[in-house]
């Protein structure tokens, strides 16, 4: 679906409009009336939302003269088109594969934007995703699945937070009981992008503009510039000043102040993290404290990330503390449809496949969808999936995304850098994002090689001091500067980078077990490949015969499948076969499936094809019943193309047997069979067949199911 358009900033738009004036006193600003717009034209946006263009000042509302209403209407609508010339496109500069040179069209943030939801009072501790995830789902979380150093009051801090509600953040923000609010959340989470909606909303309408902010002058101050040291001594209105003057991003302080004090601004103090000195940042907060309290009547909005955020100063000044959540299915969604409507104006169809390709991955794999969450990691999704196929190229999102967070975030979006001494940022700029890459293969050998293993996701921090010091060691660096870049880079990591979670008694972990298991397989096939550390026959036996039984291994072992040479990926499928064979596991033959499905090259596994079709069909045939584990080969069956091998065998078989098989009603054999296979029925006329001619009930059931989920349109 694609988005509605969207108005511009034009000048015919700000020069019209401009009627009714403030009647008495600053604090009684009204906004004009205006004809409709259009996509090609300035003006209201439809539904009759008002932006900063409508804020009409008369000379007589103004303690000097030197401000006329004429010279405050051009100063306002100056003000408003810099806002839409600094934030209305993304800057995907930094997301975008270097490895992806192709053109890639402007994305405008109103049109592809997605308001994520908040909850209040969000805990000051964390967990890993997935159980994050576990624990909003079912409520709780056995105290033996809890990482090591979780403590039990900790725990319940965490469970008491997720039984909050969960409020859309733009009726957060609009309510007038909330004048004053902090909003956190992980990095990616949108912060920034949600300052920069809200301006641009404000100042240009479209989108999802607040009702009861309709009419406000947008200020967003980035504390990491107002936190050079010539404004330490400074106000926030002598920086805002400077901004107008030399930049156009605010209006002049003559117009400013009556705004402020008559409550008829937003003001977006954005990055308060971004303040790496805990002094700086507290003194920040006193003066953001002092802002709102010498302007009561207008809303201050902070945000923050969660880690270093202390909440004492802003908590006693009032301030509301809400935290951003992961997009949820719905939100991922609408997120790919407009993004990808933004991509592809031209060609509607091209857009839907792209959407259906990256939903049916986040559908389907626990490792996508728990890194499509968060907005950042969406986008780059967005991104690669516009010219890979996901999810087998899923290991090349990962890669970037950790590259994106521990090498380019920081210092190419933020321009931050790490706040550290000279001698261990000379330490630290040693490393380049491949030499980063490796160091976290590294970490993540010592995590699956632990007492914990894969499953467990945890590290103490004696042993992960341990792997960063030996790492650093190998440039000949000072020894002393060694130690003290380790520390600062166990901080980088967790605090800048959103790549390690403490968790509390020097335990930690990494934020998303996806990044974990694709580092682990990384660094596997990189022991294989390039330090020949394993023949083929002992890649085979010790981590495929070793781990394939265990299901935290599983996703390890797809990823390093698809880094393998066909051969070598050949080798691996017979042997998870043979073990399928010695002992039959569902679990087993399921990654047999979703194995050969991470080759790009099947057509040279011919053999294995036909293998795993005569396993599939033989455990079918002996008990019809689709467990859970084998339901997981499902979406692999989807992906092979229509001149797969092992497509016409299948066909074949349900055809000529399996629409045929009957057990109990309760496990709903036939139907539960054809699902399992439904992947290799491509076309809509079989499918038809099948739904009017099957002798059997069941399959006519079946078909009409798959009909209706591929074809609902015309069912």
């Amino acid at each position: 679906m694609k988005p509605p358009a969207v108005g511009r900033c034009g000048a015919r738009g700000r020069r019209r409009g401009w009627g009714a004036a403030v009647r008495t006193g600053r604090a009684d600003i009204k906004a004009s009336r205006t004809g409709p717009t259009t996509a090609d034209r300035g003006g209201v946006a439809n539904s009759g939302v008002m932006h900063i263009e409508q804020l009409v000042i008369s000379k007589e509302a103004w303690p000097s003269e030197e401000v006329s209403s004429e010279d405050a209407e051009a100063a306002v609508a100056a003000y408003a088109e810099r806002v839409r010339e600094s934030y209305a496109r993304l800057d995907l500069e930094v997301l975008t594969p270097l490895s992806d040179p192709g053109e890639h069209p402007a994305v405008e943030l109103r049109e592809v934007f997605v308001a994520p939801g908040a909850r209040a009072d969000p805990p000051p501790v964390s967990l890993p995703r997935e159980l994050m995830k576990r624990l909003a789902d079912h409520g709780e979380i056995p105290e033996g699945d809890l990482p090591p150093g979780v403590e039990a009051g900790h725990a319940e801090q965490i469970r008491q937070g997720a039984q909050q509600p969960v409020e859309p953040v733009l009726d957060v923000l609009q309510d007038a009981r909330r004048q004053r609010v902090v909003i956190l959340g992980d990095p990616g989470a949108g912060k920034s992008t949600l300052a920069r909606f809200l301006a641009l909303s404000l100042a240009c309408g479209g989108g999802h503009t607040p009702e009861s902010l309709v009419g406000h002058l947008p200020v967003v101050v980035e504390l990491r510039r107002y936190a050079e040291e010539r404004w330490r001594e400074a106000t926030f209105e002598d920086y805002l000043e400077h901004l107008h003057s030399t930049e156009g991003m605010c209006v002049p302080r003559q117009i400013l102040t009556p705004l402020l004090e008559s409550g008829r601004a937003l003001v977006v103090f954005d990055g308060m993290d971004e303040l790496f000195d805990p002094a700086v940042r507290e003194s920040v907060a006193r003066r953001i404290a002092a802002f709102a309290s010498r302007y009561p009547n207008t809303r201050v909005v902070v945000t923050s990330r969660v880690i270093g955020y202390r909440r004492a100063v802003l908590a006693g000044a009032g301030f509301a503390h809400y935290m951003l959540q992961d997009l949820d299915t719905e939100q991922i969604e609408e997120f790919t449809g407009r993004w990808y409507a933004n991509s592809c104006p031209q060609d509607p169809q091209k857009a839907a496949t792209l959407q259906r390709r990256v939903t049916d991955a986040v559908a389907h794999s626990r490792a996508v969808a728990e890194l499509a969450g968060n907005p950042l990691l969406l986008t780059i999704l967005a991104i690669i999936g516009r010219r890979q196929t996901l999810p087998r190229d899923r290991q090349g999102v990962y890669e970037h995304a950790v590259t994106v967070l521990v090498a380019r975030w920081d210092q190419e979006t933020k321009h931050l850098a790490p706040h550290v001494s000279s001698e261990v940022r000379e330490v630290l700029d040693v490393l380049e994002a491949s030499e980063l890459l490796e160091l976290l293969r590294l970490l993540a050998r010592r995590m699956q090689d632990g007492t914990g293993g894969i499953a467990g996701n945890h590290i103490h921090t004696r042993e992960l001091e341990e792997v960063l010091h030996t790492f650093l060691s190998q440039y000949e660096l000072p020894p002393l500067r060694v130690r003290a870049a380790t520390q600062a880079l166990v901080e980088q990591l967790r605090e800048r980078n959103f790549i390690l979670s403490h968790y509390g008694g020097g335990i930690y972990g990494f934020v998303h077990r996806t990044f974990l298991e694709y580092l682990a397989a990384a660094d596997i096939a990189h022991r294989y490949k390039e330090d020949r550390e394993w023949t083929p026959q002992t890649l085979v036996h010790d981590i495929y015969g070793q781990h394939a039984t265990d299901p935290a291994w599983r996703e390890v072992l797809l990823l390093v499948t698809g880094q393998l040479s066909p051969g070598d990926a050949a080798r691996a499928i017979d042997h998870l076969l043979m073990l399928n064979r010695t002992c039959p596991d569902d679990g087993l033959l399921s990654l047999a499936v979703r194995a050969l499905a991470e080759v790009r090259k099947i057509g040279t596994l011919t053999d294995q094809s036909e293998s795993i079709v005569h396993a599939l069909t033989g455990r079918l045939t002996t008990s019809p019943y689709v467990s859970p584990a084998l339901s997981e080969a499902v979406p692999a069956l989807a992906t092979f193309s229509d001149h797969w091998t092992g497509r016409a065998h299948l066909l074949r078989w349900y055809h000529l047997h399996g629409q045929f098989l009957q057990t109990y009603d309760w496990l709903d054999s036939a139907r539960n069979v054809g699902a399992c296979i439904a992947p290799v029925f491509r076309s809509r006329e079989s499918l038809a067949v099948l739904a009017s001619h099957a002798p059997m009930y069941r399959p006519r059931v079946f078909a009409v199911e798959a009909l209706a989920a591929r074809w609902s349109d015309d069912v």
